[in-house]
């Protein structure tokens, strides 16, 4: 009678863990590409965690370990790397992944007909020799403070292309093939579907059969789909839903990551834009700062603190161009604080200078007409419309009529980014495995589509940009990247806002789930689901 007690409990308890094998999670901006290199969007990043694959990883503590390779040999001087393959690896369509692949990927983010080409790879790798089909030798031209960290590049595979650049309009960023745990199948609506890549053998097979990726406009739509258990995992909870997470922590995971993101709001300071001569005048740009009420914001529409009115971590205001938690940031240097009065003091003096005057409640041009510049953000994110809104308020006590365009994702980076067609946009950067910030600054970078999309040049700022990207002593590093911090600040050349916490959240029913420092998904062949 026992034997058969404990046998109706096993037989119970196996049937109550029963695992799923499809995963579904809730991410936001449809991605247009799903090839690695020309990814522009963390929902892309996400995808090229789960297709390809890189020579090494960081886990989830940021160490870097091995994945498709099992060995590397650093020269004594720090500027060659002799990678060792690990045996047997296959792409997807079972044909072997060979150093061939990974001198093939380099050639395409070299080259600047690339979509998003690696600029930072371009400057430091020097030479790639294929010393056999297991093995490469990637050489430097000069020494770099994170060498590793430029190898964590995803591979592709050569034998399916023909060119040696690659556009997010290629057949192979809409349906790639790589050498990861999962491929893309399919997609319908707003889901695209991932499969079991079969010839995955390098860490272990994955225990789900699929993942979905469901996207979404809105981030309150996907946290109540999890809250009702429709989905198992939302990447970015918006922060006004926070609370309901942590009101369940029975039942939900919350998570915090690392985004290495900053918001900021972007000045177009190239000539052709109607108010360059206001823009170029750096009491106005600090005026703009000083009018914004940044605390406030971050506190009532972001969620500064918890339901315990804990403040969070890095939810916080920052001063210039770096993330917080990084060395580069220089913490002498204070956020502006909130002074409605002086801004107007100062704007007032700026103006007057230039033949404005004052009328009815704003500032006029001598041919009468008033201050109207746009300020176009991305649609479906509530919280940062909730704060351009406050800021449209704020720039309107000094006179200024501030004329708010949401975009959606695709309209925001074709007006912005290809046409540069904006006065101020409110936009995010994305700092990758190294807090390299240049791109943004890069004087040789300031064409259509390219990094510098704001047309700033600052011959003191890219002085410092070549020492800093020509040294290793970290203390020198840290010297120089406090110098642009505090020049950037200076100037005011771009309003620098805030730096917020992101939160994942999850269902208990799943198992294994590792975080990536900053693009979240972290080896999800480990990944497990358990029904109720």
């Amino acid at each position: 009678m026992r034997f058969f007690f404990c046998f109706f409990w096993v037989v119970a308890f196996l049937l109550h863990a029963q695992e799923s094998k499809v995963f579904v999670y809730g991410d936001f901006g449809y991605p247009e590409s799903l090839d690695p290199v020309t990814a522009t969007k963390a929902s892309e990043s996400r995808i090229g965690q789960l297709i390809f694959d890189s020579l090494i990883v960081q886990n989830s503590q940021g160490d870097f370990v091995f994945s498709l390779a099992q060995d590397v040999d650093i020269s004594p001087d720090g500027l060659s790397y002799t990678f060792v393959l690990k045996k047997n690896l296959k792409w997807a369509d079972n044909t072997p992944l060979t150093s061939k692949d990974v001198e093939f990927t380099l050639s395409l983010m070299l080259n600047p007909r690339s979509d998003n080409y690696d600029a930072t790879l371009l400057e430091y790798i020097e030479d790639v020799v294929c010393l056999s089909p297991g093995m490469i030798t990637l050489v430097l031209a000069k020494p770099f403070y994170s060498p590793m960290s430029l190898f964590t590049f995803k591979i592709l595979p050569k034998h399916k292309f023909t060119n040696h650049f690659i556009k997010r309009t290629d057949f192979f960023a809409k349906s790639p093939m790589g050498c990861g745990p999962f491929q893309y199948s399919t997609h319908k609506d707003n889901t695209l579907v991932f499969t079991v890549n079969p010839a995955f053998s390098h860490r272990r097979m994955p225990f789900l059969s699929e993942v979905h990726a469901r996207i979404y406009n809105q981030k309150k739509e996907a946290a109540k789909d999890l809250l009702e258990k429709k989905i198992s995992l939302v990447c970015e909870i918006p922060p006004s839903m926070i609370s309901n997470f942590e009101a369940n922590s029975e039942e939900f995971v919350l998570r915090r990551y690392q985004s290495r993101t900053i918001h900021l709001i972007a000045f177009n300071h190239r000539k052709e834009n109607a108010w360059y001569e206001l823009f170029q005048d750096r009491r106005i740009r600090k005026a703009l700062l000083h009018a914004i009420e940044r605390e406030k914001i971050l506190n009532q529409i972001f969620g500064a603190s918890n339901s315990k009115n804990q403040k969070r971590q890095a939810h916080a205001l920052i001063s210039g161009p770096f993330p917080i938690n990084s060395w580069a940031y220089n913490d002498k240097i204070l956020p502006l604080e909130t002074n409605i009065p002086y801004a107007r003091q100062i704007i007032k003096e700026a103006l007057e200078e230039k033949k404005y005057f004052w009328e009815k409640k704003e500032w006029r041009n001598k041919e009468g007409k008033p201050i109207s510049i746009s300020l176009k953000y991305p649609s479906g994110d509530e919280e940062i419309e909730q704060a351009c809104k406050s800021i449209a308020d704020s720039f309107q006590k000094l006179g200024i009529d501030l004329v708010l365009e949401p975009k959606d994702e695709k309209k925001l980076s074709q007006e912005v980014f290809l046409d540069q067609n904006f006065d101020l946009v409110y936009t995010k950067y994305i700092f990758g495995n190294t807090i390299d910030i240049y791109p943004f600054f890069d004087a040789s970078r300031t064409g259509k589509g390219q990094s510098n999309f704001s047309g700033y040049i600052d011959p003191k700022l890219m002085e410092l940009f070549y020492q800093l990207r020509s040294s290793l002593n970290p203390w020198l590093l840290r010297t120089i990247s406090h110098k642009i911090h505090t020049i950037v600040h200076e100037e005011n050349v771009h309003l620098f806002l805030w730096q917020l916490d992101i939160y994942a959240a999850y269902q208990k029913s799943l198992k294994n789930f590792q975080l990536h420092p900053y693009l979240l998904f972290h080896f999800p062949e480990n990944w497990k689901i358990f029904l109720d």
